[in-house]
């Protein structure tokens, strides 16, 4: 099982993962089912209607995961790990090239049943967001940070 909790108070019923990271699922504040655009190319024509095509190319928009970080730091530290500390700013080197699978998942409410799960092929880190600390920090409050995710594909699960 998948440390997720800032605080035996904090649960969801959104949950994320990937191939790339060692925990089961990790919990999100929220995440967007991204959106489709598709290009439906237009006959040239003299005047009068413009006949439309079907849809030759299709473009998602960005998948933006809040993800919920933990007390002890380990949901950031595995991002930091897969995504971030390959990357070398003083000899400008970006070698996390290294594309990767990831999924959203919606559960139901007593958090015993997928309702939509989706995947997200071939996902680069296009970026990651701030984590705000602050000294009003309570028990109950959660930590979250914004990881944005672009793709080549999404799929549907089909169970």
């Amino acid at each position: 099982m998948s440390t997720f909790n800032n605080s035996l108070s904090t649960s969801t019923n959104l949950r994320w993962g990937s191939d790339k990271l060692k925990n089961n699922f990790y919990l999100a504040q929220s995440f967007n089912i991204p959106g489709l655009s598709f290009s439906n190319p237009v006959l040239g024509s003299r005047g009068g209607a413009t006949p439309r095509l079907s849809a030759d190319t299709v473009e998602f928009s960005t998948l933006n995961l809040d993800i919920i970080i933990d007390r002890e730091w380990q949901v950031y530290d595995e991002i930091w790990q897969n995504f971030i500390e390959t990357i070398n700013l003083q000899e400008g080197r970006f070698s996390n090239n290294k594309t990767f699978d990831t999924w959203v998942e919606i559960f139901d409410d007593i958090n015993s049943k997928t309702i939509k799960k989706f995947w997200f092929r071939n996902c680069r880190v296009q970026s990651i967001g701030d984590v705000e600390m602050d000294i009003r920090d309570g028990e109950d409050n959660s930590m979250s940070m914004l990881l944005s995710l672009e793709f080549d594909y999404m799929e549907k699960d089909r169970s």
